[in-house]
């Protein structure tokens, strides 16, 4: 089922990533900088190539609606093409990189599908409209993914849940030394609440595990919005991951929300993604630099993706080995890590920030890399309205 991709050289990359996620799903996309072979006449071969499609996805963006070129000519030999079709038959399918505005009166007629929302929710909409019948799946195949994945992540996981095991048995022989009498202890309570603490840092890294290598591109499904105090939730994964800084790190975490408000969010995922955020913070920190520090702020801004001008922010605020300019895209991709994260954690998935930015997409925001190094920030944007409903 060949499915033709039309778009402007300035979306190549968005262009590639539909054109891989498209031919894991099992279909056959053609992007010319794949098909097109040394010496053939590139216009010949690309027209012939969309008659030849049974789908015409239609790139659209500020740059290529208003741009001339042979973008232009696809474009019109798929609208000639359309017109020779039964009405009801699907064909050109129009797809918004960004909030712009279609100039043929034949694809304002057209639904469309939009990309810069959530990348995952437009993609599954393209697959559903050209393969209608098909089981609903994750467009990755996670299988084949995991066998380019270095087998040493599973010495970090490993490493990363015997640590809280080896700290419950070693509570475990405590107590029962209390209990038979062998030892005395001034505050009982404190060891149980410690317990408590390490089976939840367990619990954190079991949802982790979840969220990574699960369908999270259906998660939105499930998702149960309720007003929270966003300071408290951002308190427990302090307390989790501090001794992991102090001990590892020789740093602490500190926290300047007071005043955050209560917004609606799902308290599981966004509790997800501040451990994916912090844990990444102490992970990649320089040993006895400054303190991690995770801080609020509310300000105006402009997305291209939005029509919503004030924000709330959550900056998560590192001193560690930064983030290599070139890279501020990349990092959000799964199976994607830094360049240079190797010397300090030289295992790991790539795809707790994947996981994370989807999250938060779900909750009407964005989350980006503000500031690259010293410090390096990434920045959590939640829209206002959110302190009175639901995204």
């Amino acid at each position: 089922m060949q499915v033709f991709i039309s778009y402007a050289r300035e979306d190549y990359k968005i262009a590639r990533k539909l054109f891989d996620d498209l031919r894991r799903a099992g279909l056959n996309p053609w992007l010319d900088t794949e098909a097109l072979m040394a010496g053939q006449d590139w216009r010949v071969t690309i027209s012939q190539a969309i008659r030849e499609s049974l789908f015409f996805l239609a790139l659209l963006s500020s740059n290529s609606v208003s741009k001339r070129g042979f973008v232009q000519k696809e474009l019109k030999i798929a609208l000639e093409l359309l017109d020779e079709l039964p009405e009801n038959e699907l064909f050109i399918i129009p797809v918004l990189l960004d909030q712009c505005e279609p100039k043929h009166e034949k694809l304002k007629n057209l639904h469309w599908v939009t990309l810069y929302d959530s990348y995952q929710r437009g993609l599954e909409k393209i697959l559903r409209a050209i393969k209608p019948d098909r089981e609903l799946v994750s467009p990755v195949d996670h299988s084949r993914e995991l066998e380019h994945i270095p087998r040493e992540f599973l010495i970090q996981f490993t490493h990363e849940f015997a640590t809280p095991l080896y700290a419950l048995e070693s509570q475990v022989h405590y107590v029962e030394k209390m209990f038979t009498n062998e030892i005395r202890v001034k505050d009982p309570h404190e060891q149980f609440k410690y317990l408590k603490e390490e089976i939840t840092l367990l619990k954190f890294l079991l949802n982790d595990l979840h969220y990574q290598f699960g369908n999270f591109t259906d998660a939105r499904k499930q998702y149960n919005f309720q007003k929270a105090e966003l300071k408290n939730l951002v308190l427990k994964i302090k307390n989790l991951l501090e001794p992991e800084a102090k001990f590892d790190r020789k740093i602490g975490i500190e926290l300047d929300l007071d005043e955050i408000p209560m917004m609606f969010v799902d308290k599981l995922r966004f509790e997800q993604v501040i451990f994916n955020l912090l844990h990444n913070a102490v992970k990649y920190s320089i040993v006895e630099k400054h303190d991690i520090l995770v801080s609020y702020k509310r300000l105006e801004k402009d997305f291209h993706q939005s029509s919503n001008k004030n924000w709330h922010s959550i900056e998560v605020s590192n001193w560690g080995i930064g983030i290599i300019e070139g890279e501020e895209e990349s990092i959000f991709e799964k199976y994607s890590r830094g360049s240079n994260v190797r010397e300090v954690a030289p295992t790991g998935t790539g795809i707790g920030l994947a996981v994370s930015k989807e999250i938060v997409l779900n909750h009407a925001g964005f989350l980006q890399l503000t500031n690259n190094n010293q410090p390096t920030i990434f920045t959590i944007f939640l829209p206002e309205y959110l302190t009175e409903k639901e995204p």
